[in-house]
């Protein structure tokens, strides 16, 4: 752009700022023609006007979204550098860091410093789930999707631009800070719109265990492995070949541990499972949960990268550390909120994101 078109664009920017009494950003978007206007593939470059809350969703609305912790609370930043530094760092809280005005429901994968999506991967919404949450990825820093991988949308605030490889494909469209490097073989369905703002809200919230009777049984065998009751635990481990069960509560955990071989169930059937890891955790075993509700959460708050190396169920929160999802027999279903977010080679991820009071309408 000119410094004469960047002029204009400074100085329209600042006169509808104060006619609509909001900050406002200006955009480019480009798209690809339709074939009657000279085939896909060939970009048109269109601009835009926004308020800044729009600029990353295209509209403007109440937030419908439920507290996802104790004494949630909701502010806003400036910049995604500004609201790093403002988060409280110690596993006592939990924060997820997203693009002003999207809601978190949106997203079945994001990374506050990076998202990668391997060769293969597929991001899809569950055929249960509501049409307008759109199984997107996103991050405030860079955002890579390599060959033959497949999401919804994108949503990036990073300075480094969105890299799409040859043969990815974009079912939604792609909203980011910088315009994105887009392989010319590769497809975004809904096109690109670049020069957001990069305003973001925080939901944090505290993670407190509370009093916890010393009567009050902490777990018991069963015919199906030891069964966990909510409140309190040093540790929950199930070993190799072993079943464990957890129930409608909320759980507070310094470390939990699911081995090889191993298989945790979740008995969502009487309502949401809140489980909240301080220290350590650890999921190689199996993951079931008994209904298809979207109410089971889980919080980590430790450092300690996490690996997914058997199908995962719910919602994983893990702002402080790495989450490597790697490909299973059947497909991860929920939705991932990490430091950094890797997904491996072949992996699939149903996106089904935390509605606790959400009832699932099946056939």
């Amino acid at each position: 752009m000119s410094v004469g078109a960047d002029a204009t664009f400074a100085t329209a920017t600042r006169l509808l700022s104060r006619l609509t009494r909001s900050p406002v950003s200006l955009f480019t978007c480009w798209h690809r023609l339709p074939h009657s206007h000279g085939g896909v593939g060939r970009p048109m470059l269109a601009v835009g006007v926004v308020t800044t809350v729009s600029a990353i969703t295209g509209c403007v609305g109440p937030d419908q979204s439920e507290p996802w912790g104790v004494d949630e609370t909701r502010t806003y930043a400036a910049s995604p550098d500004e609201a790093l530094a403002a988060v409280s760092d110690t596993p006592d809280a939990s924060h997820i860091i997203l693009p002003v005005g999207v809601a978190r429901e949106r997203f079945a994968i994001f990374g506050t410093e990076s998202v990668e999506v391997a060769s293969g991967v597929k991001v899809a919404r569950s055929k249960y789930q509501p049409a307008e949450l759109e199984c997107a990825v996103g991050s405030l820093g860079s955002v890579r999707l390599h060959s033959g991988a497949e999401v919804g949308s994108v949503y990036s605030l990073s300075l480094d631009p969105v890299r799409v490889d040859s043969g990815a494909h974009v079912v939604g469209y792609i909203k980011s800070s910088v315009a994105p490097s887009v392989a010319r073989t590769s497809d975004v369905e809904f096109g690109v719109v670049s020069g957001v703002e990069r305003g973001v809200e925080v939901r944090e919230w505290s993670i407190d265990a509370g009093p916890t009777s010393a009567d009050a049984p902490k777990r018991t065998p069963s015919s199906d492995g030891l069964a966990y009751f909510p409140g309190n635990h040093a540790e929950i481990a199930v070993e190799f070949g072993n079943k464990a069960r957890i129930s409608s509560g909320t759980y507070h955990v310094e470390r939990l541990r699911v081995e090889d071989g191993a298989t945790l169930e979740i008995d969502n059937s009487s309502g949401p499972v809140y489980v909240w890891v301080r220290d350590r955790m650890e999921f190689r075993g199996e993951v079931l949960d008994y209904k298809l509700e979207p109410n089971v959460l889980f919080v980590y708050g430790g450092t300690a990268p996490l690996e997914l190396d058997s199908a995962f169920r719910g919602t994983l929160v893990a702002p402080r550390a790495e989450l490597d999802i790697r490909e299973t027999e059947t497909t991860h279903s929920g939705a991932f909120f990490a430091k950094a977010v890797n997904v491996g080679t072949g992996a699939q991820i149903e996106h089904r994101p935390f509605r606790p009071t959400d009832k699932i309408q099946t056939p």
